[in-house]
């Protein structure tokens, strides 16, 4: 835990128990919003960007910008999945839950700004 403490997700304290003080760790700011029940969570992006169809994705990125063959237009998601990410986000309805979340996150600041624009 002292090294996600260095992340700023937990933090260190001390307490004392039975006359020792031992380390007691909590949760920062940031550590609350990583939870899945608070408010303005970001749990939802860290549980979309982290899922292996993702980080396979990006490792398929350098074979699609390099590729000089007739499938130099299929997606990274695709290659890397064998289906595009709309057949998977229908196939794995959780994953789509999690990107649903990120959207309407992200969709609620983009209107605000544009509101206050």
């Amino acid at each position: 835990l002292r090294l996600v403490c260095t992340s700023g997700v937990v933090g260190e304290t001390s307490k004392q128990v039975d006359g020792n003080m031992e380390s007691a760790y909590f949760a920062t700011d940031i550590g609350m919003r990583l939870q899945i029940a608070a408010d303005q969570s970001m749990a939802p992006f860290i549980l979309h960007w982290l899922e292996n169809p993702l980080w396979n994705a990006w490792s398929q990125l350098p074979n699609c910008v390099e590729s000089a063959s007739s499938d130099v237009n299929i997606p990274s998601f695709d290659r890397a999945n064998g289906m595009s990410a709309s057949e998977f986000y229908l196939q794995n309805t959780e994953s789509c839950s999690h990107r649903n979340a990120v959207a309407r996150y992200a969709s609620t600041k983009e209107i605000t700004s544009i509101i206050d624009a």
